[in-house]
């Protein structure tokens, strides 16, 4: 498993993030071509390059599909609101920097 990516690089990241598809428990996200230079640059392979996720409570897995830029994550819908990936992913950047360190911190 690599380390989780500096904080700055995942807010970066965002903008190569759009939801293809959500259902509580489970989304596929598109990652755009920022996501692939960035791993690139940091010599990690596509699935190196998202491995970092299996670190967070309530991920129960992640299917990436490099050849259609696609990632699937499963998770506890419980553990984590439905409505997160939004914030994560499009919300404000604070508010998701917070989301961010709570998920990890667990406050």
């Amino acid at each position: 498993m690599t380390d989780l990516p500096d904080l700055s690089d995942l807010l970066q990241l965002r903008e190569g993030l759009s939801i293809v598809h959500h259902i509580p428990g489970r989304i596929r996200l598109r990652l755009g071509p920022i996501i692939q230079d960035w791993a690139a640059t940091q010599e990690l392979t596509p699935a190196q390059a998202v491995d970092w996720l299996d670190m967070v409570p309530g991920i129960n897995g992640i299917r990436l599909n490099a050849a259609a830029a696609s990632l699937i994550v499963a998770y506890d819908p419980e553990r984590l609101d439905p409505d997160w990936w939004e914030t994560l992913i499009l919300g404000d950047e604070d508010m998701a920097v917070a989301l961010v360190l709570s998920l990890f911190t667990g406050t």
